[in-house]
């Protein structure tokens, strides 16, 4: 039997439509997947900013409250700096009452471990410092750790400002040092007061900005409260997770934002929580169906094929040599 040479015309025709119909969908379906990643993409630079705007929010709130804390604390201080000796007890008088005058019950400034004072030397090294403390129990070395801890602060024209020391760095537990500089007519420190607490008392002022101020606009938020939609905690260089909101390290969508020179090296990190990922985004009908328990990562992105992106607000910025440093946003995965 003779087969013909070559298929006939209509064959050849419905292969090249065939063919040109296989690279047609292979086309549609990278850009499908494009389109995918494209608003995957959108949706995580969204959450990121909106961890930037709340962790920007958090420091500028804390800073703000915690200079008022310090201010209230140093007034008396301040009043008699010049008018002979000091004992570092005069940094006690208002100890008890300042954290309560921000709103604050603050049990931990009620429980000084120290006061101190901290007198420079010619030389104005902090090695060569003479610290005061009561009660008189603190030993020469625990001295010339706290001399350094407070005088080597890049505090610019600051007189106060709080620090943080990790279990064993100054004391056995955690603390926190509150501290005044006193300066002479060439602008130099000849003089620091203070106060060492437990970073405890720290963390309690801490807990009740995060309870009382909202750290997302309206908008974004629609009323719910921080813990619904975010986890926040402030940490230092160190380690040293002075407070969290909730347990756990960062996660996905996750911003920081460090504190000024005068609050040593502590930064804030907020991360928006998984469940909440939708509903700090404009949602359509589809996007609302989606139940709450299963608003994955996934879900968001799909959701958002059918629903406007996340709006992204302008970030405020802190003005001339504002409180807060710029914020450092960064996925943590």
């Amino acid at each position: 039997m003779r087969y013909p040479d070559r298929l006939p015309r209509g064959s050849t025709l419905q292969l090249v439509f065939l063919g040109a119909t296989v690279v047609l969908a292979l086309w549609l379906g990278y850009q499908a997947a494009d389109a995918v990643r494209s608003h995957e993409r959108a949706v995580e630079a969204a959450l990121i900013d909106y961890a930037g705007i709340s962790a920007w929010e958090f420091a500028r709130a804390a800073q703000s409250d915690i200079d008022e804390v310090l201010g209230d604390v140093f007034r008396p201080l301040r009043r008699r700096l010049g008018r002979g000796p000091l004992s570092p007890g005069v940094v006690g008088w208002n100890l008890h009452g300042a954290a309560r005058a921000e709103g604050c019950a603050c049990p931990g400034f009620d429980d000084p471990r120290l006061l101190f004072k901290i007198e420079m030397a010619d030389g104005g090294t902090p090695d060569a410092a003479r610290v005061v403390t009561e009660p008189d129990t603190a030993s020469l070395a625990t001295q010339r750790v706290l001399a350094s801890l407070v005088l080597s602060q890049p505090m610019g024209r600051r007189n106060d400002g709080i620090v943080t020391a990790a279990a064993g760095e100054l004391l056995p537990d955690p603390v926190a040092v509150g501290f005044y500089l006193s300066r002479n007519e060439q602008d130099e420190v000849e003089a620091a007061y203070g106060f060492v607490i437990p970073v405890t008392g720290l963390s309690q002022l801490l807990q009740e900005i995060y309870e009382d101020q909202a750290l997302l606009p309206q908008p974004i938020a629609r009323g719910q409260p921080n813990d619904s939609l975010l986890t926040v905690r402030v940490r230092d260089d160190a380690g040293l997770v002075v407070w969290q909101s909730a347990p756990g390290d960062p996660a996905e969508w996750a911003a920081s934002e460090r504190f000024g020179p005068d609050f040593g090296t502590l930064a804030v990190e907020a991360t928006v929580r998984p469940e909440a990922a939708i509903s700090v985004c404009p949602s359509t009908e589809l996007a609302n169906s989606i139940k709450r328990q299963a608003s994955s990562w996934l879900s968001v992105v799909w959701a958002m094929q059918y629903a406007s992106l996340c709006r992204m607000p302008a970030r405020p910025r802190p003005l001339g040599s504002g409180a807060t440093s710029h914020s450092n946003a960064s996925m943590v995965r």
